[in-house]
């Protein structure tokens, strides 16, 4: 996912123009006194909330906002804390530019690890702080360079202070092209995520990466399709970076759940109108493997469906229960190899196969017939 920003060509939209109000992130994320491009840190409370200790801002500077925890965001996508020392992470979805110019560095998505608050530089830097220039929008000429130590922000349109915090380089940062810092991450689309932070635990049921990798954060790419991770070392400094695994389509989001598995969300191969969206289970090498499971309408029998084919890795008793959905209620029909529906009700037919030691599989068939658009011929 990545943007045009008009005259900007994908660098820094830092446009004064009184017209170009759109192509102004100095005016949000780069704004002090805006909550916009940024990630905010409250407390709720019964009335509303209250700011902790910690922010980047001190209640009562003047042209701030307390609650910001996090600015100079341009997208930041899918925040993780780690649970055990409450360090923030995220995926910043960056520009659109493909390569350096004298507009500014080519475009970069990010991985970024705040363990304080902090300013991450956008729109005035990208990636490992590689600065752009301040371009005069009325000539097209590039002008003052930012200093990382000390940004301004000089914007008709900011509210907030004209000298910015010190900007933090990203964690991970990868162009479009290959890269000479991170190899691994390869070429192509961008669209970075981050977290969770895996932690080796012996007493949970799974552990989806090794004892040896104990502290890994875990990033993936939505267009890109994989998954990385990340070694943690001494002060969380990166170690080493590795992929962990090729995913079919375009993971979403991803938790790790309390017995140790890992929950990512599949959007499905399309932009838009999908209909292979899923919610994935990942499980390690050596657990115990689900049930496979397919189903079929009996030929000559109305209303009846059967199981076409079941097995289990382990060769262990596979149980198969029969559930009738209709509208946005479910009932189970009862369990076996077949079953028999009542007539005239029920939008979707589901057999789920367990054998009680990994998770469940799930086989459905629509009750619904699908609607097809007239085709219009023309002579």
């Amino acid at each position: 996912m990545a943007l045009q920003y008009g005259p900007s060509d994908g660098y820094a939209p830092i446009d004064n123009r009184e017209n170009r109000v759109p192509w102004d992130a100095q005016r949000s994320a780069g704004n002090t006194n805006d909550l916009r491009g940024k990630i905010l840190r409250i407390r709720p409370t019964a009335k509303g909330y209250e700011i902790p200790p910690g922010n980047l801002f001190p209640k009562g500077t003047p042209k701030t906002r307390p609650e910001i925890y996090v600015m100079g965001c341009r997208n930041p996508f899918r925040i993780s804390i780690d649970s055990k020392n409450s360090t923030l992470y995220w995926g910043e979805v960056g520009p659109d530019a493909a390569k350096d110019t004298e507009k500014g560095p080519a475009g970069h998505d990010e991985i970024n690890q705040a363990k304080s608050a902090g300013n991450y530089g956008w729109p005035f830097l990208v990636a490992n702080n590689k600065p752009y220039p301040i371009v005069d929008f009325t000539t097209g000429k590039p002008g003052k360079m930012t200093d990382p130590a000390a940004p301004e922000n000089l914007g008709i349109r900011n509210t907030g202070l004209s000298t910015l915090p010190a900007a933090q380089p990203a964690f991970i940062w990868y162009p479009y092209e290959d890269n000479k810092e991170f190899p691994i991450m390869g070429k192509g689309g961008r669209n970075a995520m981050a977290g969770p932070v895996f932690y080796h635990n012996p007493k949970r049921k799974y552990n989806i990466l090794s004892k040896d990798e104990d502290h890994t954060l875990l990033t993936y790419d939505w267009v890109r399709a994989k998954m990385w991770k990340a070694k943690l070392g001494e002060g969380e400094r990166l170690e080493k970076l590795e992929v962990v695994d090729e995913l079919t389509k375009h993971p979403m989001d991803m938790e790790m759940a309390a017995d140790g598995s890992l929950w990512p969300l599949d959007y499905g191969s399309e932009w838009w109108f999908n209909r292979n969206g899923s919610v994935v289970r990942i499980l390690p090498e050596s657990a115990n493997k689900q049930p496979q499971i397919s189903i079929e309408a009996v030929p000559d029998k109305n209303l009846t469906f059967r199981v076409k084919s079941v097995s289990d890795p382990e060769n262990d008793p596979v149980r198969i229960t029969w559930w009738l959905t209709t509208g946005t209620s479910e009932r189970m029909l009862g369990t076996g190899n077949s079953v028999k529906l009542p007539a005239g009700i029920g939008s979707e037919i589901r057999a789920v196969a367990a054998d009680g030691k990994s998770p469940q599989s799930v086989a459905r068939i629509s009750l619904v017939k699908e609607q097809i658009d007239p085709e219009l011929t023309l002579k």
